[in-house]
């Protein structure tokens, strides 16, 4: 049995319990062998289209890791097609290559493409890719981004996606600590190109890089299954002028397991703070009438786009529990919140005895903290309860007081 065979026939196997066999086939190379099975296994949900095709070849680990899904790497196609419908589709430049997916999905659209990579491994990996998923448009060029930007022509987009850790390995929160730095690539990068596009970790604060780089005009958060995996910024001094004034929009969304959940919007101005007077906030009396309770998704957590909630269901009578609390009640049901939706059956003051009452002895529920002095896993010792069942509760402030709310998840 050859290397390939090997692959093909245990790539579903235990990579653990396969590395103790090695002696039992001499003529695979078990160290590439054991790669690509765990890079398939690894990237089945996140990579269907790399899976499903022959022939396609994994990097280490942390490639897989840093590297954008097929959903996200898709959606960047969309982002563009909604703030720079103008953009030309001849060529793109993506400066930090990585694994190549977000180069494939770009080399779509455009006519050609160069994908920029210093790892030599990586860049041959990913070349073989390009050729195997038939992206015979790319260019592969081994090198550094800010070497290759030097000797760059001027093309329709470059695209962007800074490391986020230092020498030391340490994780980084400006802009200014990412590899390479964008803010000081990014004067020339804007007169080599009509649009960049910029990868940042969900970590960073959108509205803060978006008054970093004064050129952007689009902002997007993009989350997978309610988990906040990146922040696109759009940026561009030839297309700048007219959104002065306006502002930048800031669009938050949400794909549940393939699908898109309905996207917020809000307009990010200079100087100017994210406004709240559209909010209607409930009172501890009238939560009696209200039996519906909604979680944002984690896009509009990051966005804070809560007074764009609260605006979009007026007419439904959404309110808001309390100021920092980021949770909504209605008295009917609100089909396409986007977010988690329960039925509120009831609360109680965050007392033991009270909690043993309201949940009649239950002690098995789904616990959440908003807005509360203790997190969840401290309040659940507190209070005697565990993780699982079918009760979820969520430790608030609702005006000015902290309660548990037993919801139940709505269908």
């Amino acid at each position: 049995m050859n290397t390939q065979e090997f692959i093909h026939k245990y790539r579903s196997g235990d990579v653990r319990q396969l590395a103790l066999k090695g002696a039992s086939f001499p003529d695979v190379d078990m160290k590439w062998a054991l790669q690509q099975i765990a890079g398939y296994q690894r990237v089945k949900k996140k990579l269907p289209l790399w899976v499903s095709t022959p022939d396609v070849i994994y990097p280490p680990q942390i490639n897989l890791e840093q590297c954008s899904s097929e959903e996200s790497a898709r959606y960047k196609l969309q982002f563009l097609a909604t703030y720079a419908s103008d953009l030309n589709d001849k060529c793109f430049v993506d400066l930090t290559g990585g694994y190549g997916v977000d180069s494939y999905w770009l080399s779509t659209r455009f006519d050609k493409g160069i994908y920029v990579e210093q790892d030599s491994e990586l860049c041959a990996i990913s070349k073989q890719n390009f050729d195997t998923l038939g992206a015979s448009n790319v260019r592969v060029i081994n090198g550094s981004a800010q070497e290759v930007l030097d000797q760059l022509d001027e093309v329709s987009l470059i695209y962007i996606d800074p490391a986020r850790r230092n020498e030391r390995g340490t994780k980084v929160a400006a802009l200014e600590d990412c590899t390479p730095n964008i803010l000081e690539m990014m004067p020339m990068m804007l007169e080599k190109s009509s649009y960049v596009l910029v990868k940042l970790s969900p970590m960073f604060d959108q509205h803060a890089a978006c008054q970093q780089i004064p050129d952007t005009v689009a902002c997007a958060i993009v989350a997978l299954n309610n988990e906040c995996k990146e922040v696109l910024l759009l940026v561009s001094s030839k297309h700048k002028s007219s959104l002065d004034d306006a502002g930048c929009p800031v669009e938050a969304l949400n794909m549940q397991h393939g699908i898109q959940q309905s996207s917020v919007s809000i307009i990010a101005k200079k100087n100017r703070p994210l406004g709240s007077s559209v909010i209607a906030y409930i009172g501890l009396e009238e939560l009696v009438s209200h039996h519906f309770l909604y979680e944002p998704n984690a896009a509009i957590m990051k966005q804070q786009g809560f007074d764009i909630l609260s605006a979009r269901y007026a007419d439904a009578s959404l309110k808001k529990l309390a100021k920092d609390s980021h949770l909504y009640v209605s008295p009917e049901l609100i089909t396409d919140f986007p977010g988690r939706t329960f039925k509120l059956v009831t609360h109680c003051k965050v007392q033991k005895r009270e909690v043993k009452k309201m949940l009649h002895g239950e002690k098995s529920v789904h616990l959440t903290v908003r807005n509360f002095p203790l997190g969840s896993n401290a309040l659940c010792k507190k209070m005697g309860l565990r993780e699982g069942g079918e009760i979820y509760l969520f430790a608030t402030k609702i005006a000015e007081e902290y309660r548990l709310l037993y919801c139940l998840k709505s269908d």
